[in-house]
């Protein structure tokens, strides 16, 4: 049996040193597809890899998640798919970031959005939320912005109607942190603010003056009036 630690590292260094070549994408997509066991542990390492490093290897590896995706359901794995889909917001916001720092990364994230759409592991209303957002990161470089997460539920609440769903697995998701607030407990790096009972739909619309929202890249003190 291979030594966990030491798939990790060699699975991490692939993914940093992948190019835009096809042959490099599909050698790091045969290595996670081989420890298949370890698929949690593996897609986290993606997730850190593009929070970690450089706008060009984020680029990288956003290309590579088309790649990866399409080897895991020829393999027939789709955890990996499962995976990706409950995580893509945080895959957008870490290779388009809303600093504005990953303006040129806009592109990338698009194309390979529609990739992914065109292919069914999206949905065509996700891809389109994504993008409306994206858009604007893509324009104003400078000023300050609000995480993908954090526009596209303040939108949710402006409507008081349900967010549209992301993907099949982003409910999962939600409701993990909806029993996280209401337990008082919290998964790491993530600060969970107490909800009460007020939720609708996927998520709360809350009628309090300020609290921080519940992801690890949102920015702090954004007020939701509703």
């Amino acid at each position: 049996m291979a030594d966990p630690f030491e798939v990790r590292m060699r699975f991490t260094s692939q993914l940093q040193h992948l190019n835009a070549s096809v042959t490099s994408a599909q050698k790091a997509a045969q290595y996670a597809l081989r420890f298949r066991d370890m698929d949690e542990d593996l897609h986290s390492c993606i997730l850190e890899q593009l929070e970690r490093n450089n706008m060009n290897i984020r680029a990288n590896i956003m290309y590579f998640i088309e790649h990866f995706l399409d080897m895991a359901q020829r393999d027939g794995h789709p955890d990996y798919i499962r995976m990706m889909q409950r995580d893509i917001i945080r895959v957008v916001d870490a290779v388009a970031p809303d600093d504005g720092s990953g303006a040129a990364n806009v592109k990338v994230v698009r194309k390979v959005l529609q990739g992914l759409q065109g292919k069914g592991y999206l949905e065509p209303q996700a891809v389109s939320q994504i993008e409306d957002v994206i858009k604007e990161r893509e324009t104003n470089v400078t000023a300050p912005m609000l995480s993908l997460w954090t526009t596209l539920r303040m939108e949710e609440c402006s409507q008081r109607a349900p967010l549209t769903r992301l993907a099949p697995a982003a409910v999962a998701t939600l409701a993990t942190k909806r029993e996280g607030s209401r337990s008082g407990t919290s998964s790491p790096g993530v600060e969970v603010p107490d909800l009460g009972r007020d939720w609708r739909g996927l998520g709360p619309c809350i009628s309090a003056s300020e609290f921080k929202i519940p992801l690890r890249i949102a920015t702090p003190m954004v007020p939701w009036i509703c």
